[in-house]
């Protein structure tokens, strides 16, 4: 199939990386038709794209149907992190409830293709992990940071049901934390709290995505049609103190360099003091141990090379936030919804 055959539909489309990948594919006509669907309104129009404000959670047969699309690219996702372990839970089962819903889908109406946006954290931080990782290493996710656990979860299911449909092609990507400068995940949120806790003795090497070449690369997946699970990253590495004197450099407050026994309770600490929101005491141990992500399968399979380093990457997300960028929230929805366009 060509590219100007395709007709592509993205859930979660005006999401941080969503409404980049709709922009992106517009801008260039590099597909014949674009779907977008999300309970959001689109942050900007884009030509020729018709606009759903649907919940995935429910079937979406008769949009894909109608419009013959041909790739599903499922970005829909609440990767907010709950407060309680019911709201844990419910988080959990609304977006594998999409997920199920959306596959379910794809499946009764023929789309041949389908896209899905995991995460290097599904293969957890540990003192055992191989530098660097490539795909087929176990998945051994932190059970007390939810966004990689789901993520690993949506992997397994994609994994059946890439077994149990081999007509249909899933593509599967893990990239590492994306930045640059309209970043709008946890991470870069949490960059820019007023403490940036460090462990003594420990300075792992961290990978950054930029957003653009994680967009270029999707694109690329989508024209080649192409299944598979693959890693994504930036070029090169930043070591995670070098991080925080980006950071810092940019105005922030000292972080704790804390010592390793001391380092959990210290985190849970400044989580209940609201020191440090978003944290938990995962973060410490993605400070110990890196997960590093070998790219050589999407190299060989593509020919990617990333536009931006790691460095490059996150030096442009902090000037975009010393200028004064939104730091913003969210990500696709996946609840209540009404139809539109």
């Amino acid at each position: 199939m060509t590219e100007a055959t395709k007709v592509v539909a993205i859930t979660g489309a005006s999401g941080y990386i969503g409404s980049r990948l709709l922009r992106h594919l517009g801008e260039e006509g590099e597909v014949a038709k674009l779907v977008a669907m999300d309970t959001r309104p689109m942050p900007l129009a884009v030509h020729d794209a018709t606009v759903y404000n649907r919940d995935v959670t429910a079937p979406i047969d008769d949009a894909l149907g109608h419009h013959q699309v041909t790739t599903l690219v499922h970005l829909a996702f609440t990767s907010r992190q709950g407060r309680t372990r019911q709201e844990v839970r419910a988080i959990r089962q609304t977006n594998l409830k999409a997920l199920h819903a959306v596959l379910n889908s794809c499946v009764r109406v023929n789309v041949g293709h389908v896209m899905y946006l995991s995460s290097h954290a599904v293969y957890g931080a540990h003192p055992g992990n191989a530098v660097p990782l490539a795909e087929d290493a176990a998945l051994h996710p932190l059970m007390t940071f939810p966004f990689g656990y789901d993520k690993f979860l949506a992997d397994q299911v994609l994994q059946t049901f890439a077994e149990q449909h081999p007509n249909v092609r899933v593509t599967v990507l893990r990239p590492c934390v994306v930045l640059g400068p309209s970043a709008d995940n946890d991470f870069a949120k949490a960059l820019f709290r007023a403490w940036i806790p460090t462990v003594k003795g420990h300075d792992p090497e961290l990978q950054f995505l930029h957003e653009d070449d994680l967009v270029r690369v999707m694109a690329s997946v989508i024209r080649l049609s192409l299944p598979g699970v693959f890693n994504v990253a930036g070029g090169g590495v930043v070591s995670y103190r070098e991080m925080s004197d980006i950071i810092q450099g940019r105005g922030q407050d000292q972080g704790g360099n804390l010592p390793a026994l001391l380092g959990h309770p210290a985190v849970r600490l400044g989580r209940r003091l609201g020191l440090w929101r978003d944290s938990a005491s995962s973060w410490l141990d993605l400070v110990k141990y890196p997960i590093v992500l070998n790219t050589s399968r999407l190299e060989h399979a593509t020919g990617y090379r990333p536009w931006h380093s790691s460095r490059d990457t996150l030096m442009d997300f902090a000037g975009a936030v010393r200028r004064g960028s939104p730091v913003s929230a969210g990500s696709g929805g996946v609840m209540k919804s009404r139809k539109s366009g």
